[in-house]
């Protein structure tokens, strides 16, 4: 939604003012005003639960539709926007209130959808607060007021309804679509640089945001590393040599001396790239792969995308995903006992994605690092043997 021609993230008071009165920004699909967030002021505990359940069905709702905004201090007549009221927040603490907010909603299934929190500062020293929801990935979103009670809401003009049996189907249709997005961009990759780079072996590894299938959130990122505002040899700390180029999509560090075996790419979509060619090691004339430098890209890669988002200001779920390719009858000795070796069974190995809730959370990134170097020994010793 645009405003004075500003974008959503430009909003200020004088242009919350401007919509008032305003036809043109009533209540409608994308649009819900609320003139209070009724929890709050709910002293009976049975209440303020109904009360929170319905903030969650909002929430819900504008997910499983097409994305909008829930705008809180505005009071409404008849879907029109007439006054500014304003949310009061005790002691001006807006994260602690924007965590409550969120926690209320962490019983949102199967996941949380991609919301984000605007604090607009009145005259008055109240709020507006507008939380922005994006059109979700994994529909249908719902949550369970009772124990075995779902319900499932759909925005429709200016209010939520229950779903009807055949919107709840598709939407379980759709919400795999994410998944074969991933998988399809996956084995793209990977035929191009089985094109490109011939019979050599290599690691692909990947950090895919759920956004990326969206292109309303691309980026041009060139632009920032012109402007100075991303450094990516900065971020993406040891897998960024050579000379930063655009590319068509994103920039690249092509990294022409391939004795170094690393090539980054950062496409606008969101994802982030690293191809590793894997260079055996030769033991009693045996290959063995290098499992250690997979790991310590991995976690350079991981740690660069979540020093990123943060840059970037972005909360988004991902996945990480990592391709092993052309190491069919490499030893390895990366596994979880030290009895046991294994030896590479395919030439082609597409692990599970591995879900990141929030790529910008660190706490998240070293747990998806531990889980990568364990879907990654299980990938590389199919076939064991004793020492």
């Amino acid at each position: 939604m645009i405003i004075n021609n500003k974008q959503f993230d430009d909003w200020i008071e004088s242009d919350i003012e401007a919509i008032l009165q305003q036809d043109t920004y009533r209540e409608n699909d994308h649009i819900d005003y609320k003139e209070t967030f009724a929890m709050l002021d709910c002293p009976d505990k049975v209440m303020k639960k109904k009360k929170q359940d319905e903030f969650r069905h909002d929430v819900c709702s504008l997910a499983n539709g097409e994305g909008g905004y829930l705008i809180f201090g505005i009071k409404e007549e008849n879907g029109i926007p007439i006054r500014i009221t304003g949310i009061s927040i005790k002691d001006n603490n807006i994260d602690k209130f924007e965590l409550d907010r969120r926690n209320e909603l962490s019983s949102i299934l199967p996941v949380v959808p991609v919301i984000t929190f605007k604090f607009i500062r009145l005259y008055s020293e109240k709020y507006i607060v507008i939380v922005q929801i994006k059109k979700g990935h994994f529909t249908p979103y719902l949550c369970m007021e009772n124990e075995g009670l779902y319900k499932f809401f759909i925005r429709r003009g200016n209010r939520k309804q229950p779903m009807s049996y055949s919107e709840i189907k598709n939407s379980f249709i759709q919400s795999g679509m994410l998944a074969d997005a991933i998988k399809e961009f996956r084995k793209k990759k990977v035929e191009e640089y089985m094109e490109t780079m011939g019979d050599s072996s290599y690691a692909l590894l990947q950090v895919i945001p759920e956004t990326f299938i969206d292109s309303e959130t691309y980026i041009n990122l060139y632009d920032l590393f012109l402007e100075r505002k991303l450094s990516f040899t900065g971020v993406f700390q040891g897998v960024c040599f050579g000379h930063a180029i655009p590319n068509v999509d994103g920039v690249c560090y092509p990294n022409y001396n391939y004795e170094n075996g690393v090539f980054f790419q950062a496409y606008d979509n969101g994802i982030s790239e690293v191809y590793l060619k894997l260079t055996p090691i030769i033991r009693n004339g045996e290959e063995w792969i290098n499992s250690s430098i997979i790991v310590q890209k991995i976690t350079s890669l991981l740690h660069g995308v979540q020093r990123m988002y943060n840059q970037l200001e972005r909360n988004v779920r991902g996945y990480f995903t990592a391709s092993i390719i052309g190491c069919k009858g490499m030893w390895s000795d990366y596994d979880f006992e030290s009895d046991y070796i294994g030896i590479v069974d395919r030439n082609e190995i597409l692990t599970m994605p591995i879900e990141i809730k929030d790529i910008s959370n660190i706490d998240m990134i070293v747990n998806t690092v531990t889980q990568s170097e364990i879907i990654l020994a299980n990938a590389l010793s199919k076939h064991r043997s004793k020492k």
